[in-house]
């Protein structure tokens, strides 16, 4: 009996002690890979913060291409101000903040993971676009009276191609869709669309209708402000 008791207890030793190996084994291989996917994340930032300062010290209309590495687990990205971040699912925020940026960014990074070319170009002497966002910078004109439409309006930018989409954010909170028929794309750089009546309504006082440029990937620009009043006296 002490002879099987003591063999039963060495078994019973044994499979702890496997258990205990294991799991410590799976808490160190968790944790290395945590690291590993740190490390990643803080390449794809670094790499991208150095190439905006790269474009921005050319000048507008520089542009180059970074080749990064996405890994699995980020949750969300930002490109804003001067910081590109990449946060983790686990809540881990990865920064440029030991990189200097030394102009405005402003764009997206893909949260899945692979492998991506990232465009990176100066838009202006002091903004810097990550990724195939579009960017507005003017909208001409800015102010049209009721009577004046249907009107050709231009949109002035970067990025643009065939497909785009223009968007009307209305005073009371309503988004439009400009018809895909009244919007002609003439290069990256310029797009019009034709403003009706159906899409734009007299507005004499504040707030401005806003206008944005959607992308093939349904990614939106920036915004720009305009408006239709009563008479052209008004604008």
């Amino acid at each position: 009996m002490k002879k099987g008791q003591s063999l039963n207890e060495n078994i019973i030793l044994w499979a702890v002690l496997t258990v205990l190996v294991i799991a410590s084994a799976y808490t160190g291989l968790k944790y290395l890979y945590s690291g590993h996917r740190v490390s990643q994340a803080n390449d794809v930032v670094k790499n991208l913060a150095i190439t905006a300062n790269a474009v921005h010290t050319l000048g507008r209309g520089s542009k180059d291409t970074v080749f990064v590495y996405v890994p699995p687990g980020i949750n969300n990205t930002n490109v804003s101000g001067n910081n590109i971040k990449m946060i983790l699912i686990d809540g881990t925020e990865i920064s440029a903040d030991t990189i200097k940026i030394n102009t405005q960014v402003i764009g997206n990074i893909p949260k899945l993971q692979g492998y991506y070319y990232i465009p990176v170009r100066a838009i202006t002497n002091e903004i810097v676009i990550i990724g195939n966002i579009p960017f507005i910078t003017s909208i001409n004109p800015d102010c049209i009276g009721i009577s004046q439409m249907p009107m050709n309006v231009t949109i002035s930018g970067d990025g643009f191609q065939l497909g785009y989409r223009v968007y009307v954010l209305w005073p009371g909170g309503q988004l439009i869709e400009i018809d895909p028929s009244l919007i002609f794309v003439e290069g990256p750089y310029i797009l019009k669309f034709t403003a009706t009546n159906t899409n734009f309504f007299s507005n004499p006082n504040p707030p401005s209708f806003i206008i944005y440029v959607q992308n093939l990937n349904g990614d939106f620009s920036n915004e720009l402000e305009f408006d239709v009043k009563p008479s052209i006296s008004q604008c």
